[in-house]
């Protein structure tokens, strides 16, 4: 971690996580040439991060 960055108390860091997966639920139906499409494919890129950052996943062999 650098100098400038600090590190997230990690109950905010799940109430941010939730919501925004709260969001993402309520733009499902968004156009993606809109800005609400914009704002999912942003919102879901935070998900994805938050979720490979603190979920394992096992791929199968």
């Amino acid at each position: 971690m650098r100098n400038n960055q600090t590190a997230m108390a990690p109950d905010t860091e799940l109430e941010i996580y939730q919501a925004v997966l709260k969001r993402i639920e309520a733009l499902m139906g968004a156009k993606p040439d809109s800005p609400e499409g914009a704002e999912l494919d942003f919102l879901t890129t935070v998900a994805e991060s938050y979720e490979e950052r603190h979920f394992q996943t096992h791929k199968p062999s």
